[in-house]
């Protein structure tokens, strides 16, 4: 007899020392329900710290490690790859998972079955799992909107707003498994695959919805990928390579010169990148001139 197609399967990939790693497990198991299929995937530690974690979750929780370690995009890609949900969640290792989560995602498909994206409104933590309110976030918050209702967003009103600043959270995000295996990937990015992808799909008509119950927590320290990245120029040269392939790919008609404009002008990620760039001065001016100088210059593709 076949079996039902679970409604979402949580895939956390992991790596290395992973120290929330129990946690996220433990959230995840406690905002699911028994049939849903949660899964830890290493990327290739070199050490046995997440199988060793994991296996404290055994009756819940399946463990799969990777030949050889793929990297943070190709992990990502490889979780969908690997779901056997309609729709996938690619829990963060240092994230929470809320109860409630799967009842939301539930009630957004009752109104809206076609949704490719569905994301939790998010709440923020610190590295201790208490409530932080970080710049960063506030002004996620604020280009995002007020959501009081299950709403479905307008993709030209959506790609905008991505323009202004990347809002939405990766780790938060459920996914359509069979949308997100077609799509296509940009895996050479390592921090800004998801813009990349938030575009790409927006261009290809998916729906994005977003619901008003807070089911997702969402932690920021500074040990954390993202903001490690953020120090280097990688982040910065993705974000202006994706905003520069993305303003090409949906600029047509009469909204083509605002697109364009829009995209060109990066607010956020030009002022974090400056921000940054005057943090590194004191230390290393060579490396923060030229993080501002990079900062300032036109969006361009990666060479």
């Amino acid at each position: 007899m076949e079996m039902e197609t679970p409604l979402l399967h949580v895939v956390i990939p992991a790596y290395g020392s992973s120290p929330f790693l129990a946690t996220a497990i433990e959230s995840a198991i406690a905002s699911v329900t028994a049939r849903t299929p949660i899964t830890v995937l290493d990327d290739a530690s070199p050490t046995d710290q997440v199988k060793e974690t994991s296996t404290r979750f055994h009756d819940r929780v399946d463990y799969v490690r990777n030949h050889t370690n793929l990297g943070l995009a190709a992990n990502f890609f490889e979780a969908f790859n690997i779901s056997q949900g309609l729709f996938t969640v690619v829990l963060g290792s240092d994230d929470q998972m809320l109860p409630g989560y799967e009842v939301a995602l539930t009630s957004a498909l009752e109104i809206y079955p076609n949704a490719t994206v569905i994301h939790p409104t998010v709440d923020v933590i610190d590295g201790d799992g208490k409530a932080c309110k970080p710049l960063v976030d506030r002004i996620k918050k604020s280009i995002r909107g007020e959501i009081s209702q299950i709403t479905l967003l307008n993709n030209v009103e959506f790609c905008k707003k991505l323009f202004i600043g990347n809002f939405m959270y990766f780790p938060a995000t459920a996914w359509r498994t069979e949308d997100l295996r077609k799509a296509d990937w940009n895996l050479s990015y390592k921090h800004s695959v998801d813009m990349d992808l938030l575009f790409k799909l927006a261009t290809a008509g998916a729906e994005f919805v977003y619901t008003p119950e807070t089911t997702f927590n969402y932690r920021r320290h500074s040990e954390s990928v993202s903001s490690l990245l953020a120090n280097e120029d990688t982040r910065l040269n993705e974000e202006l390579a994706v905003h520069w392939f993305a303003s090409r790919a949906i600029s047509n008609g009469e909204s083509r010169f605002m697109i364009r404009a829009m995209a060109q002008i990066a607010p956020t990620i030009r002022i974090h990148a400056l921000i940054i760039g005057m943090k590194q001065i004191p230390k290393n001016p060579f490396k923060g001139f030229r993080h501002i100088a990079k900062a300032l210059a036109p969006i361009r593709p990666i060479s």
